[in-house]
């Protein structure tokens, strides 16, 4: 996908792949595409501006959206957000990363708070309320570099029993350490590789796992 000013960058599926380039051709390419489903890569480490195609076409294009991935920095990666408080129906696969150092806090409207039709999230260092509702579809999950103590294991057993079809799970510098209810077991019947990386030992969540038999498991300490 090309760059377009101000780190915008989009591409629609209409008929075949096309690669815009400026506001006017991004509008000009959305107006046609129709009903067609969009696959939207935003590159903001170079900033965004008020004038940014983004804030013309994202009211609008958050319907149509089946792909969506957000970088840049805590600032702009908070300003992108939070003009995302639409349902998106179609979205399917959503990536979201800041770069390293404060993390922004993802909006509680993000998408109305329904990702219901996603099949794989991706978060690098950014910070959430876990979980999400509906999460019924998601097959591939994974978090890194959150900040200790914003995701418990009592949110993480929540997020995964709202996702009962999660085949593939990566943590990274996020494992908590406490937390859970005592006794309280959530089954990930459908897993097929779980990673986790941390400094903490995973054993407490490990605690309040059922794994199925066959599962792959690495653990980086």
């Amino acid at each position: 996908m090309s760059r377009l000013e101000g780190g915008f960058c989009v591409t629609v599926l209409f008929v075949d792949r096309f690669r815009l380039l400026g506001r006017g051709k991004t509008r000009v390419y959305f107006e046609r595409s129709k009903s067609s489903p969009i696959n939207l890569s935003l590159d903001l480490r170079e900033g965004i501006s008020s004038c940014d195609p983004f804030f013309q076409i994202i009211p609008h294009a958050t319907g149509r959206l089946e792909s969506l991935s957000i970088e840049g920095s805590l600032q702009d990666v908070a300003v992108a957000t939070s003009h995302l408080s639409h349902p998106a129906p179609l979205l399917k696969h959503l990536s979201i990363r800041s770069s390293f150092g404060d993390v922004p806090p993802l909006p509680p409207t993000l998408f109305n708070g329904d990702l219901s039709s996603l099949r794989t999230l991706s978060l690098i260092s950014v910070r959430t309320e876990l979980p999400w509702r509906n999460m019924t579809n998601l097959t591939s999950f994974i978090l890194s570099y959150t900040p200790p103590g914003v995701v418990s294991v009592e949110r993480l057993l929540d997020f995964f029993e709202s996702a009962p079809y999660l085949e593939g799970v990566r943590l990274r510098s996020v494992t908590p350490t406490a937390g859970a209810q005592h006794g309280r077991l959530v089954s990930l019947a459908c897993l097929k590789s779980m990673h986790i990386e941390d400094n903490n030992p995973a054993s407490v969540l490990f605690d309040h796992l059922l794994i199925p038999v066959g599962a792959e498991l690495e653990i980086q300490t």
